[in-house]
């Protein structure tokens, strides 16, 4: 062991006294209380871990040493591991602990684990000296502010301030929780009166970057949180603030140095490993972007459901970081809960929003977004988000709106015209959609999804030579892109050229021999080579591996159909609408076979059946309706047909079936 210096020496006796009481009484464990003075001087020495290692010692020594307890949970509490501290605290408290010694470590433990509502119910402010009592409002203002309680968390903080008046804790309390609300000028007041007591205190100087911050004010927010961090190198707060402020301003280098330190002082802060994620996934690591995904849902998995739901930042934290990962339901439930404490906040609706469109719940995200535009009428991406959702429900005149406003307003013209065009195509104009596809694939060739739906629309309307011309200029530009091959592939083989799309097949499945697509476009050459034994071989064995496929059984029902077996064919349709009961493309291929072979009744079944399923689609209406005809139900029919009208926002084709009945 180093030789202490004299006056070294006297300090550590006087923080031992300190701490332990009780630590010269003579039931102490002796070898005990050598453990304790080795985790005072560790500690003095910055080496909190060996510190903690020394009072885990002396603890199993004498399990009753209170001392040991309490610098163990303060040790921990350093240490950002506030379960631990509290229960070290509580032991403490349980042998007799002086109260005045644990009941504000005890606090800042519940603060540190977002238990808010334990801090508020089980620590008192009464009955300690004015300091410490005064440090109980602050930590009990600060969960209220926490909670929301706004009139509690100012009548806590007002009484910290009549016990010390001299700090700037209490100022400095009020101007968060006015800030937490949108008041800045009444924010302002209180940095201003906390200023006034003392101008270099560092939790001045980050309440005003708070401010900037929250004003938008980029640049004077960093300036503030980096004059923080100078005095303080370890303000976790600034340290968060800060990456977020360099983050927004493209400063991912700066910003990865601030998290890479939050990580090595607190590993388990959600915020820095999904600050991570954001920065790796500009750096196109999409693996470690994920890997620090998973971290920060880890960590977030680990707290209990009331800290997050009491903790709004942890909330919306939550919800962002399940959204990142996929998981819409888990996402969902954090952020619904987080807009129903601040309904206000449109970025927390768009986000919301988002997830329930990814859910394919749009009647929802309509909710959710619809008053979010008021708020922020002219944000692009809301209105390029809120026209999906009013696309997939079928209000495409609103849709449109919201289009046409957002292409005024954004930057990112080719994706919104894109959506644009789905919209079209929805509401069956389909010959816009293709002309709006045109405009935006000859514009931007690097825009795949357009030049693939553009090319299955030429498919669709037969004008093959147009459709191989995009398909083409496709493969030139993603040679290694096995959609676009299998489309490329399928073009030639419409156009007949059936040597250059076994090809191209051939080439795809050797990449990926199990792509289904591919192998059912191989049997498709075998049956327009009329090889229909061949082909139904081909198609028998792909059923093996993709028992479920409805795509694979059609094709079969083709190859009957051609052998002139009906039976068959019908028995092959009906097995693929009843393995797969949510499949609007199986049900409608069914009903158009049992029309075509007069079974209008089975259509009808068919068609309700699906309809209940899916009541707002178009296509399922249409078969039903002609399935009402079909069997002389005129009236419901045109009952059917009107509907399909309203939805589709009075689309002349509709109109004009209705206008024949």
């Amino acid at each position: 062991m180093k030789k202490t210096q004299p006056v070294t020496y006297i300090l550590v006796l006087l923080i031992i006294f300190f701490f332990s009481p009780l630590i010269f009484a003579a039931n102490t464990n002796k070898e005990a209380a050598e453990k304790y003075e080795q985790a005072i001087i560790a500690k003095q020495n910055g080496e909190t871990k060996a510190a903690i290692i020394h009072l885990k010692n002396a603890l199993q020594l004498d399990n009753n040493y209170i001392a040991a307890h309490i610098l163990l949970g303060k040790l921990y509490l350093a240490e950002n591991q506030g379960a631990l501290a509290e229960k070290e605290f509580n032991k403490a408290n349980a042998l007799g602990a002086d109260r005045s010694l644990t009941v504000v470590p005890l606090a800042e433990a519940y603060q540190q684990q977002y238990k808010y509502k334990d801090m508020i119910e089980k620590i008192f402010p009464v009955g300690y000296s004015r300091t410490t009592s005064a440090k109980l409002y602050i930590l009990q203002g600060q969960a209220h502010t926490e909670l929301n309680s706004f009139d509690d968390a100012i009548a806590a903080f007002n009484e910290a301030i009549k016990l010390n008046p001299d700090s700037v804790e209490g100022p400095l309390g009020l101007a968060a929780v006015y800030l937490q609300q949108g008041k800045l000028d009444e924010a302002h007041k209180y940095i201003n009166q906390a200023k006034s007591i003392d101008a270099n205190d560092p939790d001045v100087w980050y309440m005003q970057g708070s401010v900037f911050h929250a004003k938008g004010n980029l640049q004077e927010a960093e300036k503030y949180y980096t004059k923080v961090i100078q005095a303080e190198p370890e303000h976790m707060s600034a340290l968060i603030a800060r990456a977020g402020v360099l983050i927004d301003q493209g400063k991912n280098t700066q910003a990865y140095a601030d998290i890479k330190k939050i990580r090595e002082l607190n590993p388990n802060d959600p915020r820095a490993a999904y600050f991570q994620a954001v920065l790796l996934a500009k750096k196109k690591d999409d693996a470690g972007s994920k890997k620090a995904l998973m971290e920060a849902s880890a960590i977030i998995d680990g707290l209990s459901r009331e800290a997050i739901l009491d903790h709004s930042p942890s909330l919306l934290l939550a919800g962002l970081v399940k959204f990142s990962l996929g998981e819409y339901e888990k996402a969902n439930d954090y952020l619904k809960n987080y807009v129903q404490k601040y309904p206000q906040n449109p970025s927390a609706r768009k986000l919301l929003g988002s997830t329930l469109i990814k859910k394919q719940e749009y009647q929802s995200a309509i909710a959710v977004l619809e008053p979010a535009l008021r708020v922020i009428p002219e944000d692009y991406k809301l209105l390029t988000m809120l026209g999906t959702a009013y696309m997939y429900a079928n209000k495409h005149t609103l849709a449109a709106e919201m289009f046409d406003k957002a292409l005024l307003l954004g930057n990112e013209k080719s994706t919104i015209r894109f959506k644009r065009a789905l919209n079209q195509l929805a509401a069956g104009n389909k010959n816009t959609a293709i002309d709006e596809l045109g405009n935006v694939f000859s514009e931007n060739q690097t825009n795949d999804k357009a030049g693939v739906l553009l090319a299955i629309l030429y498919i669709k309307k037969l004008q093959l030579d147009k459709a191989l011309e995009i398909t083409s200029q496709l493969v030139k530009k993603n040679p290694n892109n096995l959609t676009v091959l299998n489309l490329h592939a399928s073009t030639l083989l419409a156009n007949g050229d059936i040597a250059q799309a076994k090809k191209y097949l051939n080439k795809v499945i050797s990449k990926k021999p199990d792509l289904i697509s591919a192998q059912i476009n191989l049997a498709k050459i075998s049956i327009r080579q009329n090889r229909l034994s061949e082909a139904e071989e081909q198609l028998q064995a792909l059923l093996k591996r993709h028992p479920g496929s409805d795509l694979i059984m059609h094709q079969l029902a083709i190859v009957s159909s051609k052998k002139g077996d009906v039976k068959t064919a019908q028995h092959w349709l009906e097995k693929a609408q009843a393995k797969n009961p949510q499949s609007i493309n199986a049900a409608v291929t069914l009903m158009k076979f049992y029309l075509a072979n007069n079974q209008g009744q089975k259509a009808v079944k068919v068609g309700e059946d699906i309809e209940s399923r899916h009541p707002e689609n178009l296509r399922v209406m249409n078969a039903l309706g002609r399935s009402y005809l079909a069997t002389g139900k005129i009236k419901t029919a045109q009952s059917v047909f009107r509907r399909m009208s309203l939805l589709a926002n009075y689309n002349s084709r509709l109109l004009h079936r209705i206008a024949k009945l």
